[in-house]
Order: C-alpha cells, then structure tokens, then sequence
C-alpha cells in the first residue's frame, strides 16, 4: 500500500500544477523546487483529510490531486480573470515586492481554492460531514502556506520566473520612455534640462512618473523586498539643454550616453545612438572606442 502511495505521489503531481497558487507560482519561482512544493502540499492536504475523518489514505491522494486538477483547470480557463490572477499584489509590477508578494499569492489562493475543492470532495469521500470538511481543507491549505513557502525559497535564487517578468515590463516602459524623448528632441530640437530621472518625467509629461527601478536588472534573493540596486543613474550633464545639430550628427557612427551609471567597467542606461538618432537602452564597455560623452560638433544651450 506505501509503495504505490509513494508511485502515485511522485508520478502525478504534475496534474495538480495549475492550481491557483500553483500555477502561477511556476512562472515565478524555480521550476526544481517548484516540483518539491506540488508534492507537498498535495500529500499534506491527503495525509491532513485522511486524519481528520477518517478517510482512506489511498483515497485521500486521489482526490487530493483530482481537486488540486479541478480548481487549477477552473482558474487557467478562466481568461477574464487573467489580468487580476497575474496583477503584482504587493508594489508595482516595474518595482514589486518578491518576498511580499510570494506570501500574498499563497494566501489569496489558500481560502477560494480550499471551498473550490470542498465542492469535490463532498462529491467523492464524505457524507454528512460537510462543515466538518470544510474546516479541515481550510486548515490544510493554511498549514502548507509556511511549508510550501520554505520549499520555495530553498535556492539562493529562488524568483527566477518573477525576476524575467519584472525585466519585461522594465523594458516595455524604457522603450516608452525612449520614444517620447524622441519626439520630446525631434520637436524641441535641443535635449531636456532635466538632470535627474523625477525632473525628466515632469519635463517630458510622461503619462507615469518616470521609477527609477526601469534602469536596472532585477535582482533578487530568498526575503528580498526589492531588488538590489548598484550606483544611481545620472543625467550626462554635457547633454543638459543641449541644441542638437541634427545637420551633423550622422557623419559620426558614436553612442553618447544619456541617463546611465557606470559599474564593474560597463555603462548601463539609455544611448544615443548619433548616427540613426535614436534612443535605446544599452550595455557598453567603458572602453569602446564608439563611445563618446558629448556631441561631435560645438553646440549651444
């Protein structure tokens, strides 16, 4: 009987990974620990079930898992929900809270996912025990939070998923950002006054304010509430207030950094690019022979 308890647990937890929390977990934490999670929670809510009425353990891990398929099926196919399930619960979704947010997912999905698997059960183990039932799926899916969290967390790393969205979205904004500097400098004909990033959202009237989390490469770790952050970026003040000369500028294949920091010999932020005259989000070394940190001809404020 353990025997095929122990086959069942590892062969098909993979049935039950699209359960609320569990599936939206796979696109934020790393995928081998997320597998560890999927099984625990799944043999804690039988062993929890079977304990508490009495149930048969066998039984218990099947509908476990078919319950754990049900919920999850019901809260995938549910499209219109989709840009909620998906929301950033704690910060934004350009600077969110990894830690926060992880705890804030399990605990949003413990308490629907509990009635949503309740409707199940009743349907297959219990009769007349209804109320009973209930309390004891909402205690095992409360118990798992912590437990599950622990798994999740084991590697030095654990948001692999959260960071690559955080990065997506970073990119989409500086991509808005680049454009309406652009027609910010295609109609004024000289670059913005602004020496920081808060005073360039004011100038430019970008529709948001400008986060200066935008700049940089997410990074986390196990209980991180932001991501780490090395030297601020900063305005390359020989472009302040700067007329353009658009007659000259693409004779010279160059990138002139803008809004950038400097780290570990490699600039980071957002170039331009003189020849084709745009503005894009760049990596370059220090010591590239195409940089150059003011225009290529004699220009006035």
């Amino acid at each position: 009987m353990r025997t095929r308890l122990g086959f069942f647990l590892l062969l098909f937890p993979a049935i039950a990974h699209a359960n609320g929390a569990m599936g939206l977990g796979l696109e934020m934490w790393d995928l081998n620990f997320w597998w560890g999670y999927v099984l625990v929670t799944v043999a804690m809510e039988a062993w929890i079930v079977h304990r508490a009425l009495g149930v048969g353990a066998w039984k218990c891990v099947v509908v476990s898992v078919l319950a754990n398929a049900v919920t999850g099926g019901l809260c995938a196919g549910g499209g219109c929900l989709a840009p909620f399930l998906h929301q950033t619960f704690v910060g934004s979704a350009i600077d969110p809270n990894p830690f926060l947010n992880s705890v804030v997912l399990l605990l949003v999905f413990a308490i629907p996912s509990a009635l949503g698997e309740w409707i199940l059960w009743r349907r297959f183990v219990v009769d007349g025990q209804g109320g009973k039932l209930l309390k004891t799926l909402l205690i095992a899916h409360v118990v798992t939070i912590p437990v599950g969290l622990g798994i999740l967390l084991i590697p030095e790393n654990p948001y692999r998923g959260f960071g690559g969205s955080v990065e997506a979205a970073r990119r989409w904004k500086l991509r808005e950002v680049e454009m309406v500097l652009y027609n910010y400098v295609g109609e004024k004909e000289r670059m913005p006054t602004a020496q920081t990033a808060k005073e360039l959202a004011a100038e430019l009237a970008t529709p948001e304010p400008l986060e200066e989390a935008i700049f940089y490469a997410p990074d986390y770790d196990r209980f991180s509430l932001r991501d780490k952050r090395g030297k601020p970026f900063k305005v390359n003040s020989n472009l302040v207030g700067k007329r353009i000369p658009f007659e000259e500028m693409e004779k010279f294949d160059i990138m002139i950094p803008y809004i950038t920091h400097t780290e570990d010999g490699m600039i980071r932020g957002i170039f331009l690019d003189c020849q084709s005259f745009r503005f894009s989000y760049r990596r370059i070394s220090e010591s590239s022979k195409d940089l150059r940190w003011s225009f290529p001809v004699p220009t006035k404020r």
